[in-house]
């Protein structure tokens, strides 16, 4: 009698070669299961396999499907639910606090920033696998699925010990799971402890071998600014500056700025280097690599004989904290810390003899040197840049104030997790270019065939993964009506550069792009652009996603606005609530025939691409002197630095001052 093989379904993200040969040795052979490998993401590999199977059996199957678009029972798209609900729940699991009971006291002046970084670090390395653990239970439930009901195995790799926490979780969905043992070693906590353990010792080394100079005083109190990724300091208002954007008009002192480049995976330009010395700032090179590379006439920051007695206070706390581990989870907490507190003594002296009593900071997500620099008692500060409407572990906050737009973002921080204790709002951050930008819309405007007489600028998302497929129709039916109706022209914003590209050689959309250029109906603005320059010379601004900050930024200017959106976020989003259909569409048909109509007869749909109802929560001000308003704090704060006040009581001083002059309902204290 014949013996019917059982199929199993294994889903991955993309394929490996180690995935294809465990599992035909194991589950083909010697089990006698026939076997379907099932990804998402095709690599060379994958259209190999495809080929290959074209001529028989295939045991590779490509799940063509649009993450974005898939929701779970909620109804809430798994993008944001993975990213949000599901996250802090198994987050709040970890418990952290049993390892942190045994700081010193200075530590413990920061055990709550502690906490939270435990937290975040285990965080960034789950969270895809559990989106990829929803994403195997939508497959597997969801009747769309092709896998529904034949039990697909989703492949896990056991890079670390906290996957066990994406294993809980699917035990808990009823998904099935394989585990594929994998190694990083540029990510092995024990690797990187040597690692920095041998640098902060050369760096000693260095510092006691150099005669050191005759004692000096520190000087006047400096605003510590890290240099992370985008070349520009000292230009405000050709490209968007993330880092001194409210120095301008603040009347503090240049001299007072230090900017200093911590990371080794990015590099300053030398005409960015010569900027910031016209421009009279400060830089510091903090070397990260043994080898301490740098750029030539860039001082580079030695650190002090104090780092010595640092490195030994903390080496100590390790030790203690070690020897009250009780389980493995709590040893596993301790790796993520003994890999702070070996950095921490650079960076805490780095603060200290160069007299930063504040510490500015653009990026979404803190860094040991916040921690650092809450230790050497200064005051950290950062912003919200991007428009968020939910709070995530990965984005919640150290920072002592941190700067928001309008009272909507005050829920974007957790107050569980999040540290920060002071919320000033301040308005959009870049309100201040709409009125200079307007001679340079007009350049684009005019730069445009003479029969054109209605402007749409698309403004994309980064065209990567998730949310690709749903980009590209959009691109596809907007290029397309484009070049169905001769009097229109696009603009595209691109979110990277290389979606340019993209959008030049896909498929679906070159053709389109063609015609248009030839026609020079269409136009590339640079990603390191303002969007609201090409925003002020369109008739009309989509954008991608219902948090589109560039999308806003243009809505701010007075531009029509709307949000075709690719998340699928549904009632999800507060958007919809009062702008369905009206500033945001889940229906691109429908869409583009409002803006056909708009087109024909502009203002004739009431509430069409209107967002005035709903920007006095987003912005209050609107008068493009955010950057003013934050320039002031700044220089509240570092006034009352230099007059021996403690630091709590410089940021009360700063709060009064700020809300006498602009209001008390504009200082928020989450934790009240």
């Amino acid at each position: 009698m014949k013996h019917d093989k059982k199929v199993k379904y294994f889903v991955c993200r993309y394929i490996k070669v180690k995935y294809i040969i465990n599992l035909l040795l194991y589950e083909r052979l010697l089990r006698k299961n026939k076997i379907v490998i099932c990804f998402f993401q095709p690599n060379k590999l994958a259209t190999l396999l495809e080929k290959f199977g074209k001529t028989g059996d295939s045991f590779v199957l490509h799940l063509n499907y649009d993450i974005s678009q898939m929701r779970n029972e909620d109804g809430v798209p798994l993008l944001k639910a993975s990213a949000c609900e599901d996250l802090y729940g198994v987050i709040n699991k970890i418990q952290v606090e049993d390892s942190l009971k045994y700081l010193n006291d200075k530590l413990s002046t920061i055990k709550r920033d502690l906490a939270l970084y435990i937290r975040q670090r285990i965080a960034f390395d789950i969270y895809h696998d559990l989106l990829l653990a929803n994403v195997a239970h939508w497959l597997a439930t969801n009747k769309e699925s092709e896998l529904y009901d034949k039990s697909p195995i989703l492949i896990i790799e056991k890079r670390n010990y906290w996957i066990c926490l994406v294993l809980d979780y699917l035990k808990r969905k009823n998904v099935q799971y394989k585990i594929f043992h994998a190694v990083d070693f540029k990510k092995n906590n024990g690797i990187l402890f040597f690692y920095y353990a041998v640098k902060i010792c050369i760096e000693l080394i260095r510092a006691i071998a150099v005669i050191p100079k005759k004692k000096e005083t520190l000087g006047d109190a400096k605003i510590g600014i890290p240099f992370y990724a985008f070349q520009n300091f000292t230009k405000y208002h050709d490209l968007k500056n993330y880092y001194l954007f409210w120095f301008k008009k603040s009347g503090i002192d240049p001299e007072k700025i230090l900017i200093y480049i911590p990371e080794r995976e990015t590099n300053i330009s030398d005409e960015e280097i010569n900027n910031i010395k016209k421009a009279k700032f400060n830089i510091v090179f903090c070397p990260t690599r043994i080898t301490r590379k740098r750029k030539c006439d860039v001082p580079i920051h030695r650190c002090s004989l104090k780092t010595s007695s640092l490195l030994i206070q903390y080496l100590v706390q390790i030790i203690k904290i070690y020897k009250h581990c009780k389980n493995t989870s709590m040893k596993e907490q301790w790796k993520i810390m003994t890999l702070l507190l070996v950095q921490l003594p650079y960076w805490d002296d780095f603060f200290q003899s160069n007299n930063i009593k504040v510490k500015f900071r653009f990026h979404d997500i803190f860094s040991i040197r916040d921690i650092a620099a809450k230790l050497s008692g200064a005051v950290v500060i950062s912003y919200h840049y991007s428009n968020h409407s939910d709070a995530r572990i990965v984005r919640d906050e150290v920072s002592d104030v941190f700067f928001i737009w309008g009272k909507k973002y005050r829920n974007c921080l957790s107050i569980a997790h999040s540290t920060t204790r002071n919320l000033i709002i301040t308005g959009y951050i870049f309100d201040y270019t709409f009125d200079r930008l307007k001679s340079r819309a007009q350049l684009i405007k005019d730069s445009f065939n003479n029969k054109v007489v209605y402007l749409i600028e698309v403004l994309s998302e980064n065209l990567g993964f998730y949310l690709a497929k749903t980009q590209m129709k959009c691109y596809e039916s907007v290029l397309g009506y484009a070049v169905n109706n001769s009097d229109v022209g696009l603009i595209i914003k691109p979110k990277k550069e290389n979606d340019e590209l993209r959008l030049k050689t896909a498929d679906e959309t070159k053709d389109f792009v063609d015609i248009l250029i030839k026609q020079n109906r269409i136009k590339f603005l640079s990603s390191a652009k303002y969007p609201v320059e090409a925003g002020l010379a369109s008739n009309i601004v989509i954008g991608m996603i219902p948090d589109s900050t560039a999308a806003l930024e243009c809505a701010l200017a007075g531009v029509p606005t709307v949000i075709y959106d690719c998340t699928n976020s549904g009632d999800s989003h507060h958007l919809y609530i009062s702008g369905h259909n009206k500033i945001i569409f889940n229906n691109m048909a429908q869409l583009l025939n409002m803006i056909n109509s708009d087109k024909e007869n502009p203002g004739s749909i009431s509430g069409f691409a209107d967002w005035s109802p709903i920007l006095m929560d987003i912005d209050p001000f609107r008068d493009g002197k955010a950057n003013i308003r934050i320039g002031f704090y700044i220089k509240t704060l570092i006034c009352k630095l230099g007059d021996g006040l403690t630091k709590d009581d410089v940021i009360k001083t700063a709060n009064e001052t700020y809300a006498n002059e602009f209001g008390w309902d504009k200082v928020i204290f989450p934790f009240d």
